[in-house]
């Protein structure tokens, strides 16, 4: 979490200015620490209190499915973060505390999907060795659900900073 800028102590606010200020610190300490929310329903998002970034993408193949021989799928967060480089590749500069999976048309215009024949189960991991800039990283999907253009496997990820 950013720190509270020291302009907030420093000459130029008055004291109803500077109430004003405690009352909005006490409000976001006080219960109000929110990631937001990764969509609104209109491709929107919103990113309240803790620094980050809400990335949404959308599986439609299995062969985007990262685990195995699928390729990784990009996610770029823009955070612009440094890169740290090891002999075998770079290593991840963000984490992804929070993961929604939605298996299915969102809009309501197909039918649901069926239901997986083995017990369905997604993930998100970083392999060493795949692309890791500051906007961005490569993350594999693993998932044991059937995609389709009309059930496609919605991730929305809320990623952060983080050194190793």
């Amino acid at each position: 979490m950013s720190k509270v800028p020291p302009t907030a102590l420093q000459g130029g606010y008055t004291v109803e200015g500077l109430a004003y200020r405690v009352a909005v610190l006490e409000a976001i300490m006080n219960g109000e620490l929110d990631f937001g929310y990764p969509d609104d329903g209109a491709g929107a998002q919103q990113l309240l209190n803790i620094r980050g970034a809400w990335v949404s993408v959308s599986l439609t193949n299995a062969n985007q499915l990262g685990a195995g021989v699928g390729a990784p799928v990009t996610f770029t967060h823009n955070l612009n973060l440094p890169i740290q480089t090891i002999a075998t590749g770079q290593l991840p500069n963000v984490s992804w505390p929070v993961v929604r999976f939605v298996h299915g048309d969102r809009t309501g215009a197909n039918a649901a999907p069926a239901a997986a024949a083995n017990q369905a189960h997604s993930s998100l991991y970083f392999r060493v060795g795949d692309t890791v800039t500051a906007n961005a990283i490569q993350l594999r999907v693993h998932s044991g659900l059937t995609l389709g253009a009309t059930t496609p496997l919605n991730i929305n990820v809320f990623f952060h900073p983080a050194v190793q």
